[in-house]
């Protein structure tokens, strides 16, 4: 084991609050005093009440027997109170302290004479400021349901100890399920969209169609009278076929050009209006970017611009750079952001973008195999990511400020443990240290390992990327784990370990989940091994026992894949028993997560129903087969997505049910005749009964694409051994532009033995 690890495992023995020793300062003590005022402006800005009730909110525990009341500064003091005053005070300015000029999240925690004060700039300043003056004094909120308020002898504050900071990062947020998690963004400083009420102290916004992939919102409301605008996909433009629809678009058509120019200028004078009208803070970031697919526009103009300049990222910015020059006249201090990702993730040879535009670049991994994404399993600046990080640089040359999209997850492999905390950290120094400004983590996948620790970390280097590592994960353990801490600690060092050594030895990326030789029988073992221990040590905690038993989910779902039946036989398991662990553990987790009865909880629920029964699906392989590449495809691995792709009941389907994609309100574009249907069929049927999957998709509404003989893919059909098909290698409909990434879908690839 390293030092790092020894030193993570070390920490969560000794990790203590550390109490600022009493001096000429301000104190609170409980034995001595009984009133503590929290003083705000006799006009307080939202935010800054919004601080007072966190201070209301978590001092009350930490100090017992004293009470907290908020009063406004004109309310006479109350004698022997002691004062904590909070925000733009009068007080405050004479106490020598002129915040009035500084940024809007610029924070200061100061005493004085016996007196604390918690301001800032405005709007968000105070509000943070209250947040880290908690958290010196170890409070850790580390989900909605976990709110650590450690109890005090005393707190005090000397008048040595000024604190003087802002976030380093001027927009912060992850893009995860936990975003709903108000408590948790608010206490660890999430400033981007969706949490932007004046209570928060508003937020960085983004202009009115968001943050990313903004082309399929203009698309919308741009006219279908006239093809140019749209792209020319295979000698066809891709016109909507009627108004309001999205469609991909030409970015280098002038008449394109207008169309933007139109929309930004009635956006921007829209925000000027609403700021002076409502005192809402108009936005000052403003995203051009294609959607997220595949298709570029192959007309002449883009093909010339995109061989010129090596990129399509070039045809993008003879976009971007006019509607930028136009945006620096609406609104100087407005930025245009612009997506590097996929398609338009290269830097241009000679198109620079304008002063006013800041590159987000797309950290995704190489599992998607395009151009120039990165290994997610090592930091950006290391050599596996040598290309990657060329093209980074090529971006920010001059010193341009830049903003990051980068993903913490895998996508394409399925549900699997694994974990890299040390390239988190590393990623987000090399970024504070390269002039990034805007930053997003992603980790949307709820099931992952140690998923609330990614989020709460996120937020931690967002706010400070030069914190202390092991200091952030050991808090996070204490607070979040209960007295599970140093078992869970434990695996979490395995694991990070592990998937190091796998990195090691070859990059994850490109790499099938069958070929990582950590998951073996020693590392499951090992692994509910410590979460055994965990569980015992938190019977009488039921939030911390909800906690470690999320840990059982990436565990127990990469078991159930085909080439993990011997790992489970040796462990002592069954498919069964682990099915029906993730029955116990999956819905109280989820309930936890989302809120009990949510509909984003009873989304999630119904996906676990459906997943956990298309396992229980059995059906033999007979010895026809032995060697031949097998797919364990069942119902379940066409997922429902969002509102325009359900689950239905399908007798003659694998496991009775199939996939029915029939569009609805979000549904982005029409790829085929709807309704649409995919489900797993036999294909032994009767003679000139059967029907090639090709034939199937052009057949219109209620087409069932079925893997059949034709495709060479073994099917199993429902209650059945019957095998078809030959023993050549499995192919798949590279038309079926359903499954975008027919390897997300088609579930572990195994040899039949």
């Amino acid at each position: 084991m390293g030092l790092f690890a020894k030193g993570l495992l070390c920490a969560v023995a000794v990790l203590s609050v550390e109490t600022v020793m009493a001096g000429s300062g301000f104190s609170l003590d409980p034995a001595v005093d009984r009133t503590c005022e929290i003083v705000v402006p006799d006009q307080p800005i939202p935010a800054e009440e919004t601080a007072a009730r966190l201070l209301v909110r978590h001092l009350p525990k930490m100090l017992k027997g004293i009470e907290i009341r908020v009063v406004r500064e004109g309310d006479p003091a109350q004698d022997g109170a002691k004062r904590i005053l909070v925000g733009s005070t009068a007080a405050l300015q004479r106490a020598g302290f002129d915040v009035s000029s500084w940024g809007i999240e610029d924070e200061l925690v100061a005493a004085r004479e016996g007196v604390l004060y918690i301001a800032g700039g405005r709007p968000r300043g105070a509000r943070y400021a209250v947040a880290d003056f908690l958290e010196r004094f170890g409070v850790t909120v580390t989900a909605d349901d976990t709110e650590i308020d450690p109890p005090l002898d005393v707190l005090s504050w000397e008048e040595k100890d000024d604190l003087r900071r802002r976030p380093f990062f001027p927009v912060r947020y992850t893009a995860t399920p936990a975003i709903r998690q108000i408590i948790l963004n608010e206490f660890n400083k999430y400033n981007a969209y969706r949490h932007g009420t004046a209570e928060w102290g508003g937020y960085a916004a983004y202009g009115r169609y968001g943050d990313c992939h903004t082309f399929c919102r203009y698309s919308q409301e741009f006219p279908t009278d006239d093809p140019e605008v749209f792209a020319l996909v295979k000698g066809v433009r891709k016109v909507p076929h009627k108004p309001g629809l999205s469609a991909p678009l030409c970015p280098s058509s002038p008449k394109t050009l207008v169309l933007f120019l139109k929309a930004l200028e009635r956006d921007v004078a829209a925000s000027f209006e609403r700021e002076k009208r409502d005192g809402r803070p108009r936005p000052l970031l403003y995203e051009i970017s294609m959607d997220d697919e595949l298709t570029t526009c192959e007309c002449a103009t883009c093909r010339r611009i995109a061989e010129e300049e090596g990129a399509f990222a070039g045809v993008m910015l003879t976009l971007v750079n006019p509607l930028a020059r136009r945006l620096a006249q609406l609104d100087p201090e407005a930025k245009m952001t612009m997506l590097a990702y996929q398609n338009t993730a290269l830097c241009p040879r000679r198109i620079r973008p304008e002063p006013n535009v800041l590159p987000r670049i797309c950290v995704q991994d190489r599992e998607w195999m395009m151009n120039v994404d990165a290994e997610v399993g090592f930091p950006v600046a290391h050599p596996g990511n040598a290309r990657f990080l060329d093209n980074l640089s090529r971006w920010r040359a001059g010193g341009r400020r830049y903003g990051v999209w980068e993903y913490w997850e895998y996508y394409t492999k399925g549900m699997f443990p694994y974990l890299f905390p040390r390239t988190y950290a590393e990623d987000l120094r090399y970024y504070a240290d390269t002039g990034a400004e805007n930053i997003l983590i992603e980790c949307e996948q709820v099931r992952m390992s140690f998923y609330q620790f990614k989020v709460w970390y996120a937020l931690k280097l967002m706010d400070d990327p030069r914190a202390d590592e092991r200091k952030l994960i050991s808090r996070f353990f204490q607070a979040h784990y209960g007295k599970a801490a140093t078992p869970m600690l434990s695996y979490f060092v395995r694991l990070s370990k592990a998937c190091e050594r796998e990195m090691a030895a070859a990059p994850m990326g490109t790499r099938a989940f069958a070929d990582y030789a950590y998951l073996d029988e020693d590392f499951y073992r090992e692994s509910y091994g410590c979460l055994a221990k965990a569980e015992d040590a938190v019977q009488d905690d039921a939030r911390s026992l909800v906690h470690v038993r999320a840990e059982y989910l990436a565990l127990d779902r990469s078991l159930l894949r085909p080439d993990k039946r011997n790992v489970v036989a040796r462990l002592g398991l069954s498919r069964k028993a682990l099915i029906g662990r993730l029955r116990a553990c999956e819905p109280a987790y989820l309930e936890n997560l989302y809120g009990v009865n949510s509909d984003a909880a009873r989304r999630e629920l119904a996906s676990t129903a459906n997943f956990l029964a298309g396992e229980t699906i059995e059906a033999p392989l007979p010895p026809e087969v032995k060697g031949a590449v097998v797919f364990d495809f069942k119902y379940n691995s066409f997922p429902a997505y969002r509102d325009w792709t359900f689950l239905r009941d399908d007798p003659d389907a694998l496991g009775g049910k199939a996939t029915e994609i029939s569009g609805g309100k979000n549904f982005k574009g029409v790829f085929h005749k709807l309704p649409f249907t995919m489900g797993i069929y036999n294909a032994l049927r009767p003679k000139g009964e059967e029907v090639g999957a090709e034939k199937m998709l052009a057949d219109g509404a209620g087409a069932r694409a079925a893997c059949n003989k034709e495709l060479g893919v073994y099917v199993v059909a429902m209650g059945t051994a019957e095998i078809t098909g030959s023993k050549a290698k499995a192919k798949t409909v590279a038309r079926m532009e359903a499954l975008k990434n027919i390897g997300e879908y088609l579930g572990s690839q195994v040899s039949a033995s």
